[in-house]
């Protein structure tokens, strides 16, 4: 069904730029300003010759307001609530963003070629804070 398609082809592309954002060390005000927040895929696949029937070629900042709203479900809510949807990433990216400390001496980041950009802008300040970071 084509309708089936185009459908799991959005969310697809909501998806991975929800992905583009948890992963980058942007917060979501600087993430919503960048020209290339939407996933390059879906950027190109509005601009086909052969776009489905009823699929805007113009999708303005779609993908990333959608994928931002997504994005509050994943934030622990008032009086630490627990977050709607909770993903390794989106841990990981409320840590960053509230600069959540570490409390330790040494800290080991194993796999660093892996590391995004929002871990490194996690990770980083913790050295500054006297804790020693060891990378390998």
């Amino acid at each position: 069904n084509l309708k089936k398609s185009v459908a799991a082809q959005v969310f697809f592309f909501i998806r991975k730029t929800l992905m583009g954002f948890l992963n980058s060390k942007l917060c979501p005000e600087k993430f919503r300003s960048q020209p290339t927040a939407t996933y390059f895929p879906a950027r190109r696949w509005h601009q086909r010759f052969d776009l489905p029937v009823g699929v805007p070629r113009e999708f303005g900042n779609f993908y990333v307001e959608i994928a931002l709203l997504v994005w509050q479900k994943m934030i622990p809510g008032p009086r630490g609530l627990a977050p709607e949807i909770v993903t390794y990433d989106s841990v990981v990216k409320c840590a960053q963003l509230s600069r959540a400390q570490v409390y330790c001496t040494a800290l080991r980041v194993d796999d660093s070629q892996d590391l995004n950009g929002c871990q490194i802008d996690w990770i980083a300040p913790q050295a500054e804070r006297g804790t020693q970071v060891f990378v390998v």
